[in-house]
């Protein structure tokens, strides 16, 4: 591993829904041995007041729905600018964008830490159930509505989560909640809408980061105490993954996974196995957690990017909690302009580096 390393992050988004880019930014910040790149995909962005993480710099990038070539073109023209060591994608869409243009960036010296296109495709939400279920984890039954008029014809029955294409998701406990959910959800995300059947019990989340051999090399299980009305956990703890351990490591192994992954599970009030409820291409919001209990997985990430190795399983220990909050950032009103303008804004500390 370099002795300093660059390391851009995308996703980075605080308002409505948070996105993981962010807390991963706070959690590279804590290393002298790194300095982190804010990659932002929109102008009104609070990472323009991080002075105290010690950011290199802001810069704008596509957002990764628009295709691997405006998201991998952008990286390099800023990499001419500010060399970029590696690259941490903390969106979903960003994830499968720079799966196709990995090899691409390599040859500027840009590492990923990423599986190939098809493991990321065989993950969204439209082939989770056919991918988990091949891979031998118990999934509820699903139903993808490229029409809001087959929303009526579906089988499911309430209750029923219905989830957006990317993401929130909203718990329907009659057929005019799913409708007026799946029309909320199509008009912010666009098709396809998802219905997935309400499994009653306790709701569970495991991060874990693969090796380039799909190895499993670090994990964290939390039991979720708190969640949104979108779906969103504000409030969980650390539990012991030894439950959860052998399907993430079958599971990764399948999937030729490499890098960060989460996982959502609910087991039954019955009792009965877990059962998967969504994958998540990236490191959680919540992935802060981890290196609090013990095992950091931003940065085993990062020194796994950039060509180092993990000697033994890295394990986040029981008993720690987290509950999310909201913070306000100041800051001059000339660095928004100058962002407006420019696209990129740089720190004063990083350009005396």
């Amino acid at each position: 591993m370099k002795d300093i390393a660059t390391v851009g992050v995308t996703g980075v988004h605080t308002a409505s829904a948070p996105k993981s880019g962010a807390v991963v930014l706070k959690e590279l910040a804590l290393h002298s041995s790194i300095r982190p790149i804010a990659l932002v995909d929109y102008p009104q962005t609070c990472a323009l007041g991080w002075d105290s993480l010690k950011l290199m710099g802001v810069y704008q990038v596509p957002q990764g729905i628009m295709g691997a070539q405006p998201l991998t073109g952008r990286l390099l023209e800023i990499n001419q600018k500010t060399p970029l060591n590696a690259v941490i994608p903390c969106d979903d869409e960003d994830v499968a964008a720079l799966a196709i243009g990995a090899q691409e960036l390599a040859k500027s010296g840009i590492a990923t830490l990423l599986p190939l296109p098809d493991a990321v495709e065989a993950v969204k939400k439209t082939n989770f159930h056919k991918t988990l279920s091949s891979c031998g984890l118990s999934v509820p039954s699903q139903a993808t509505i490229w029409d809001l008029q087959d929303v009526t014809e579906n089988t499911l029955g309430p209750p029923i989560v219905v989830k957006g294409r990317i993401i929130h998701a909203y718990l329907a406990r009659n057929s005019d909640e799913v409708q007026a959910f799946a029309a909320k959800l199509c008009d912010v995300w666009g098709y396809p809408v998802i219905l997935q059947k309400f499994i009653e019990g306790a709701e569970f989340s495991v991060t874990a980061v693969a090796d380039r051999n799909s190895d499993l090399v670090g994990i964290c299980a939390i039991r979720k105490l708190g969640i949104s009305d979108q779906g969103k956990t504000w409030l969980a703890v650390t539990i012991s993954p030894k439950n959860f351990e052998p399907l993430i490591t079958s599971l990764l192994k399948k999937l030729q996974w490499v890098g960060p992954l989460e996982i959502e599970f609910i087991i039954p009030s019955d009792g009965s196995s877990p059962v998967a409820i969504e994958i998540n291409p990236r490191f959680p919001a919540w992935i802060p957690l981890a290196r609090s209990a013990g095992a950091d997985l931003v940065d085993l990430a990062v020194k796994l990017c950039l060509g180092g190795e993990n000697s033994e399983l890295l394990v986040a220990q029981p008993g720690m909690c987290f509950a999310r909050t909201y913070h306000t950032n100041v800051f001059a009103f000339q660095r928004l302009a100058k962002f407006y303008a420019h696209q990129e804004f740089v720190f004063k500390e990083a350009q005396n580096q």
